[in-house]
């Protein structure tokens, strides 16, 4: 079964993405994320191109895409991605999925639910290291923050 649910806002995302452009990255948070996460797995696929490329793409309390072609090739998307996961969060399970799906993942845990986080100052310094060489290699650094006690 293939899903065509949220093709006319993925196509004009990428209009944008074409004749506003050039972006640096692009973001997804919840539900608008699978629009990020589909053309992340597009690119890889070799079948969206923007005529440059992305250096980031960034996902919040992100899940892997709900509407996915079962039927076809999955592949691993090499543009780095940075992911913001709460370990309250309803989707944690979803998220971590999510991040087997990028050659180059860079993850900061938080504490906190289904929201874009509140960073401490140490997860902001985290951030900056990303945003100044995210083409680094960050397959072996997670920032795992010291969690409340239940």
């Amino acid at each position: 079964m293939q899903y065509q649910v949220y093709s006319p806002a993925f196509e004009e995302v990428v209009k944008i993405l074409k004749e506003q452009g050039p972006f640096f990255g692009v973001m997804g948070f919840s539900q608008g994320s699978s629009i990020a996460v589909r053309l992340a797995s597009k690119i890889a696929a070799g079948e969206v191109d923007l005529g440059y490329d992305l250096q980031c793409f960034i996902f919040v309390s992100a899940q892997v895409n709900p509407f996915a072609n079962t039927d076809s090739k999955s592949y691993l998307c090499r543009v780095p991605s940075l992911h913001l996961i709460g370990m309250n969060d309803f989707l944690v399970d979803r998220s971590l999925g999510l991040v087997v799906q990028f050659l180059n993942p860079y993850v900061i845990y938080h504490n906190q639910g289904h929201k874009v986080p509140t960073l401490t100052y140490e997860q902001v310094k985290e951030l900056q290291k990303f945003f100044q060489n995210p083409a680094q290699d960050w397959t072996k650094t997670v920032y795992v923050p010291q969690l409340a006690k239940l």
